[in-house]
């Protein structure tokens, strides 16, 4: 994307990294310095002492937080992440959200990005097709599939050229359109993901459903 945009669009981008480190997953380090864009990357920190949340180039697993002076800051994770406002404006700091992963039950940060009006991408694979649908985003063409051994399910590979080439034609866009993709994003986000609509879909089906031979029998015998 860097090597095919403008001049005037290159040198305002910047890839938002919301995530946890260490953890099981990419080598930061190695992969920012053999790629040589360390300089066009930020990391979501969060402070141990003041809770501020904070973006910042690659500073490894501790960093000095520039709220309180205090070097306890890391990335987020499961224990010790964000409240629901800060997510909220973390994801409001982007243009776009990439959601680029090689499959998905229903990716949640792919749903709260379109919540908080923010255009998105992803592969029409798995749950991320209806998401792209219902909140009219971005499909980024698959370039290959493959049956992962551990799990015995299709994933699916993104194609980089392509998804290179439509976040340059969404940044050659002006910013009314992307406001208005934006918008839209949230609309769809309202319709389709909302916890009451979701509740009462699971209760209409369980209060129709009908029961067919063993279902709802719990203490029935395999003989019977």
């Amino acid at each position: 994307f860097l090597n095919k945009a403008e001049p005037e669009i290159a040198k305002r981008a910047y890839l938002l990294c919301h995530t946890s480190y260490p953890d099981a997953g990419w080598n930061f380090p190695q992969i920012l310095k053999s790629s040589d864009i360390g300089h066009r990357v930020l990391f979501s920190y969060v402070c141990r002492s003041c809770s501020a949340w904070f973006a910042s180039h690659f500073q490894d697993i501790v960093a000095i937080c520039p709220h309180c002076g205090q070097r306890n800051a890391g990335m987020p994770n499961v224990q010790q992440g964000v409240t629901e406002q800060v997510l909220a404006n973390i994801y409001r700091c982007m243009d776009i959200y990439i959601q680029y992963s090689i499959c998905e039950g229903a990716g949640m940060p792919h749903i709260e990005a379109t919540a908080c009006g923010i255009p998105t991408m992803g592969m029409p694979y798995s749950a991320t097709k209806d998401i792209l649908e219902y909140t009219d985003g971005i499909k980024i063409k698959i370039a290959k599939s493959y049956l992962e051994p551990e799990t015995q399910a299709y994933r699916m590979m993104p194609d980089n050229e392509d998804c290179a080439q439509k976040l340059l034609n969404f940044f050659r866009q002006p910013e009314s359109i992307r406001q208005r993709m934006g918008f839209k994003a949230r609309q769809g986000a309202e319709k389709y993901f909302d916890w009451d609509k979701t509740a009462k879909i699971w209760e209409n089906y369980f209060d129709n459903i009908t029961l067919t031979g063993l279902q709802g029998k719990w203490d029935a015998t395999h003989e019977n």
